[in-house]
């Protein structure tokens, strides 16, 4: 006989979430344990919000946030915490407690040694399904950023690239070697 674990909603989620220590995700209505970030990938993933904050502040545009949930899809529910995003202006609005629906304008994932291929691929695909209209993978270990566009394409960057885009922000410039000082 096979037992069913029951699923949780998002709203069951964060209190989950508020009653544990640790890092966690909602996959399909089933939690899910994050290891905490190594060195390297909290460096990372500071420079990058670092970044996007500094932009934010300069232009007024939008909020810059990091590991914070957001509902990608219901029934079953997906609760993701890309470790950067970015929320342009007008979706800023309105924003309380608990966690946002839809995805951000932006997610970054800075890839761990312990994440894989798929895994990385499944986040990409989630978050552009669900609203993102940028995916910044970012690889510590190679010093490059892939980022998937909603239009399907992919940009990537290493060694002495600048990251623009003056489509989604006009006027933000990110010399790779920021990224990962």
């Amino acid at each position: 006989m096979t037992t069913q674990r029951a699923l949780l909603t998002a709203e069951e989620f964060y209190l989950f979430c508020c009653r544990n220590d640790g890092r966690y995700e909602l996959v399909d209505g089933e939690v899910v344990e994050l290891a905490p970030p190594n060195d390297e990938h909290g460096n990372t993933a500071l420079n990058v919000g670092y970044a996007f904050k500094g932009y934010s502040l300069r232009r007024g545009v939008g909020q810059a946030r990091v590991e914070t949930g957001y509902r990608l899809r219901t029934g079953p529910d997906t609760v993701r915490g890309p470790d950067v995003s970015f929320v342009l202006q007008p979706r800023v609005e309105g924003r309380g407690s608990g966690f946002p629906v839809g995805a951000p304008d932006i997610a970054v994932e800075v890839v761990s040694p312990s994440d894989t291929a798929a895994e990385v691929a499944r986040k990409v695909a989630e978050y552009l399904s669900a609203g993102s209209q940028r995916v910044w993978v970012v690889y510590p270990e190679g010093r490059r950023v892939l980022i998937h566009r909603s239009d399907g394409s992919v940009l990537s960057y290493t060694d002495n690239d600048v990251i623009t885009d003056e489509e989604l922000l006009p006027g933000f410039s990110l010399p790779l070697s920021e990224i990962f000082e």
